[in-house]
């Protein structure tokens, strides 16, 4: 069984088989992120307020971060688990030849 890393879909396997990656800034977070950047600009530099903005920020890029080595996580533990019963059962299958 091979893995193709590719543009289209994120993963795509040799049964035809493909994951999409999950758009984290497709919805609201994108132009949440780009208000908050904008608001950040316009603030006096070194404010309170400012700091207090660009923690917004970086909370939001954890967010979109999290949500990506979720989905991470979730594929190659789905991966390893079908990937480790397709070999047991090629030993099995082999043994007994």
């Amino acid at each position: 069984m091979g893995i193709d890393i590719g543009i289209k879909s994120f993963a795509t396997l040799s049964n035809q088989q493909y994951f999409d990656a999950p758009k984290p800034l497709k919805a609201s977070a994108k132009t949440k992120l780009a208000t908050l950047q904008r608001k950040a600009s316009k603030q006096v530099k070194g404010s309170r307020n400012q700091r207090k903005t660009y923690n917004k920020i970086r909370q939001l890029h954890a967010r979109i971060a999290r949500i990506r080595l979720d989905f991470l996580h979730k594929l190659t533990t789905y991966l390893a688990k079908t990937f480790i019963a397709f070999l047991r059962k090629m030993r099995y299958n082999n043994s007994s030849v």
